[in-house]
């Protein structure tokens, strides 16, 4: 599966500028591959991505580790808008496993959504 060209380092940085409401965030190194393979889920395409990014006048780097999920085009589109697919997911996502992760003493994976 090929990366979207949207897909790309500025899109990254832009969307962690937002969320860390920090202008000069900088993606030092940037990486993207498919997360699941090719057949495995017919709805979305799915997309590791790995950052390396400094924040201000800090030499500090900083590692992060993103899952990227996105609609395909094509015939399974309208599937997933009527039955609310990303929405459900959104809603999982935020509500259900941070319970289950804080049930598990809070060993699980920390989610936060930086743009949806």
């Amino acid at each position: 599966m090929d990366i979207p060209s949207w897909l790309n380092a500025d899109l990254i940085e832009s969307s962690l500028r937002k969320y860390f409401k920090d202008g000069s965030v900088r993606i030092v190194t940037f990486s993207c591959k498919p997360a699941i393979a090719t057949g495995e889920n017919y709805t979305t395409y799915v997309f590791r991505i790995n950052v390396i990014l400094s924040r201000g006048s800090s030499s500090k780097e900083e590692n992060m580790s993103l899952i990227l999920k996105c609609m395909r085009d094509g015939m399974m589109e309208g599937l997933v808008k009527e039955m609310n697919m990303f929405t459900k997911e959104v809603d999982m996502f935020l509500s259900i496993l941070p319970k289950l992760s804080e049930a598990y003493g809070n060993l699980w994976i920390n989610i936060v959504l930086l743009y949806s």
